[in-house]
């Protein structure tokens, strides 16, 4: 059996940039700017029930302006984030 709760709870400020994401420091190290939040292409979702946490992978349409040396020598071309 499910039991359901429902709270009002307000949302947290809204959040406009990926930067603005707690532990998101590896996005500030490859992009000299905020990233802004928008549509994105979503190619995994890990839950697991014994952690307080949701991974999700997915790729942004913008690409980093400050590659790391070892990517530029791999000819990466799109920025995949998980």
């Amino acid at each position: 059996m499910m039991a359901s709760i429902t709270k009002n709870i307000r949302p947290p400020e809204k959040i406009k940039y990926w930067n603005e994401l707690d532990g998101s420091i590896f996005l500030s190290k490859i992009f000299s700017h905020p990233v802004e939040i928008r549509k994105i292409a979503l190619f995994s979702l890990r839950v697991e029930n014994d952690q307080p946490c949701v991974g999700i992978g997915f790729d942004i349409p913008e690409f980093p302006d400050n590659l790391p040396e070892k990517w530029k020598k791999k000819d990466i071309t799109c920025a995949g984030l998980e």
